[in-house]
């Protein structure tokens, strides 16, 4: 499946309350295609599932804007 695809299933998933489904699908989107916007559908896709302990490393990742450093 194209990315575009995987996105549109994960929405669909998320959407419709199919938390594990939505997870499945996050953690393919970011093997696949790694990428900044992946990672926070992989990270949403954690917290929706109440799986902290795994998004807390994909968040201290994350680079933080010298807006948001103020």
């Amino acid at each position: 499946l194209a990315e575009a695809d995987f996105k549109s299933l994960y929405f669909l998933a998320n959407d419709n309350g199919q938390k594990a489904t939505a997870l499945m699908v996050a953690e393919r989107l970011y093997t696949r295609f790694q990428s900044d916007e992946m990672r926070n559908f992989l990270v949403t896709a954690y917290i929706s599932n109440k799986r902290y302990e795994q998004a807390l490393p994909l968040l201290a990742n994350v680079k933080r804007t010298p807006q948001e450093e103020d």
